[in-house]
């Protein structure tokens, strides 16, 4: 690899004036490949100034739906005082003869975007090149502003993923083949018979928050949940800023072995004991998930996890924890931009993320607290906006007590207070309090 010399970083940056002219060209012979062009090319792509101004003006010309020539766009500049800025009448003419014909407008402008971005890599670098050399941030402060300007590089097109409702359906008719094969939904599965037949599981590309007060047992079930799935052929990511690795691991450990984790922590533990969490913890280890435990973990650290080592789902515990990546704002408004960082992941990598969240004090309010609601989460209303599927988890003292139509005492419930996608059903849940776990309490505990 050539040294970074300053010979390197002088270089004229990578672009192509002639494709950039093509692009132009084409618009002014045939104004309806715009659009097409549009999809792939926003007016920052363009290196030359004069060519970035022209098109915004082209974009205003189509938007206003005026024509587009010759005649028009000089007008146009005229009364806007532009002309010049554009290279004057002679830089119209040399852009119009620039090519013979507008078909290969797309070709053009692929062209441009690839040096764009190119450039921006090269200016996403430099920036981190100077932060790193005036030593005023930590590396890890640095690492996480570079990571975060080639995340914001886009790899598509500059318009939406568009496909017309063919190619839509051909997508859904391959979701019915996994469905029909599995004979279940095409969600990750999560290990309570209730939840994944009346939900589906939690589903990739989607965003799903678990609420709850504290010491209701959203770790607890969280983990169960990821532990499951990374037993039955799915690799996961668990990122912890309140747990360390190993109290996770030993809860775990606890329910397997069906050994109380208070025996373990006081002392208590008998030679049968042993022998149990020995093969309990043979058996945990055999889970294909990934803990990161740490009390300073961004959504970026957080992404760049799931990327590197190529996750099937990730499970963060818990939201209001994460460190924002820029702490300038006001607390909501970083709660908000961290939860759309997440939703972003779950899209760009297309797995399910299950975030855990706190829910406000309110509920603690009087003698018994009352079952909690959307409008019950801590912090931010970006969250209930950004999510795809919301839980709420309600274990209050004395359990549930069954009425109406459902007479069945239970623990719990899990109330999904929101699904973008179905049904909201509210699934009942016994507590194991000695392994530290939720079970359907109409099903036998299987492990």
């Amino acid at each position: 690899m050539p040294k970074v010399t300053s010979e390197l970083l002088d270089r004229v940056p990578p672009q192509n004036l002639d494709a950039e002219r093509g692009v132009l060209g084409s618009i002014f012979l045939d104004a309806r490949v715009f659009d097409d062009v549009a999809d792939v090319i926003r007016a920052v792509d363009f290196y030359v100034p004069a060519h970035a101004l022209l098109y915004r003006h082209f974009l205003e010309m189509v938007d206003e739906r005026k024509p587009i020539d010759s005649i028009t766009v000089l007008q146009r500049l005229r009364e806007d005082n532009d002309l010049v800025a554009v290279g004057g009448v002679e830089g119209l003419e040399k852009i119009v003869r620039s090519v013979p014909y507008a078909a290969n407008a797309v070709y053009y402008a692929k062209i441009v975007r690839e040096k764009a971005k190119l450039r921006n890599i090269i200016d996403a670098c430099k920036d981190g090149l100077q932060l790193a050399y005036n030593d005023t941030r930590t590396a890890d402060e640095i690492l996480e502003e570079v990571e975060l300007r080639l995340s914001r590089i886009k790899t598509g097109d500059a318009g939406t993923d568009v496909a017309t409702m063919q190619e839509a359906v051909v997508d859904a008719t391959v979701m019915i083949d996994k469905i029909c094969e599995r004979k279940k939904g095409c969600g990750l599965m999560v290990g309570i018979p209730a939840f994944d037949q009346q939900v589906g599981g939690l589903f990739p590309g989607e965003l799903t928050i678990l609420a709850a007060r504290p010491s209701q047992g959203k770790t607890a079930l969280a983990l169960d949940w990821a532990c499951w799935a990374a037993c039955h052929g799915h690799k996961g990511y668990f990122a912890t800023l309140e747990m360390k690795r190993a109290a996770l691991a030993l809860r775990r450990i606890c329910s397997l072995s069906k050994v109380s984790l208070q025996q373990v922590r006081t002392g208590d533990i008998q030679p049968d004991d042993i022998k149990d969490l020995n093969a309990a913890s043979i058996r945990a280890a055999q889970a294909n998930l990934i803990l990161h435990d740490s009390s300073r973990l961004t959504a970026n650290d957080i992404r760049r996890g799931a990327r590197r080592h190529k996750v099937d789902f990730v499970v963060v515990d818990y939201l209001q924890l994460i460190k924002a990546i820029d702490e300038r704002p006001k607390r909501y408004e970083q709660i908000g931009e961290t939860c759309r960082a997440l939703k972003g992941l779950a899209e760009e990598m297309d797995i399910p993320v299950l975030v855990l969240a706190q829910l406000n004090r309110q509920l603690e309010i009087g003698s018994r607290p009352r079952p909690p609601r959307l409008g019950d989460l801590r912090e931010s209303g970006d969250i209930e906006q950004d999510a795809d599927l919301v839980l709420l988890l309600h274990r209050p003292e004395g359990g549930c007590k069954g009425v109406n139509g459902d007479k069945t005492d239970r623990d719990a419930d899990l109330i999904v207070a929101k699904n973008r996608q179905g049904a909201r059903p509210t699934i009942r849940l016994n507590w194991l309090p000695e392994r530290t776990m939720f079970v359907d309490p109409y099903e036998t505990v299987s492990f």
